[in-house]
């Protein structure tokens, strides 16, 4: 074993490598919930949060059947610490959205799926109907948003389709022939995820009344008349 001395570097040498960092690190996106739910006119803030050195640089893109567009900034979107926040948001909002992560060394990226609710509200078209015996009626109820189920109640009770009244589809049923006992005040529920509402419409039988002067066989000249002469023989 030899005692050489251990080789020196020359000093020039250090001023090509003082300017690179030793401790830089590929952006690491943090999870989070990759479906974030927002009421339409809202704000949605969807975040992405990443460690890396140097710092990273957000970029939000929307991705819009397979295609990325940068999303634009200057209107109803910003960037606030790589959350992209986008007020007052409506249904065409809704969808993926992508975000990069990006510094020197590369890049990471994170997936989020916004969707909007919308309050649910359901209508029928008129609350109070008369209806003539044996007619055919048709009850329907229009929603703001699809919902998850629906059920129609008459007077507080859950309708069983039968022969007379079905059921044409979740928002339309139909009373092929309607009778006295089919009276009453319908109501029809839609429910989703997160709330439910009503509409209803009461349906009365419609009477008829008979005139009975309209009955007669003779008017009621010809009656008084053969009347009185039906006293005046008696008396005579």
């Amino acid at each position: 074993m030899t005692n050489e001395p251990s080789p020196k570097l020359d000093p020039e040498c250090y001023d090509d490598y003082k300017d690179i960092p030793t401790n830089n690190q590929l952006p690491r996106v943090i999870q989070e919930p990759s479906v974030w739910e927002v009421w339409e006119g809202k704000t949605a803030r969807l975040p992405c949060v990443a460690h890396g050195h140097p710092s990273p640089q957000y970029y939000w893109f929307r991705d819009t059947g397979g295609q990325l567009t940068l999303v634009d900034t200057v209107r109803k979107y910003s960037v606030v610490d790589g959350t992209l926040v986008i007020h007052k948001v409506s249904v065409a909002d809704s969808g993926k959205y992508i975000c990069f992560a990006n510094n020197s060394v590369g890049e990471d990226k994170v997936d989020r799926l916004l969707r909007i609710r919308v309050p649910l509200k359901v209508e029928v078209v008129t609350t109070k109907r008369v209806v003539r015996s044996g007619e055919e009626v048709s009850l329907n109820c229009s929603m703001s948003t699809a919902p998850k189920s629906v059920v129609w109640v008459k007077d507080q009770r859950r309708i069983v389709p039968d022969h007379r009244i079905r059921r044409i589809s979740q928002t339309h049923l139909k009373i092929l022939v309607f009778q006295r006992e089919d009276s009453g005040i319908y109501q029809c529920y839609v429910y989703n995820d997160w709330e439910s509402s009503q509409a209803h419409v009461q349906l009365d039988l419609k009477e008829y009344l008979l005139n009975i002067r309209n009955c007669l066989s003779f008017d009621e000249r010809t009656f008084d008349t053969v009347f009185e002469n039906d006293i005046y023989n008696n008396e005579h």
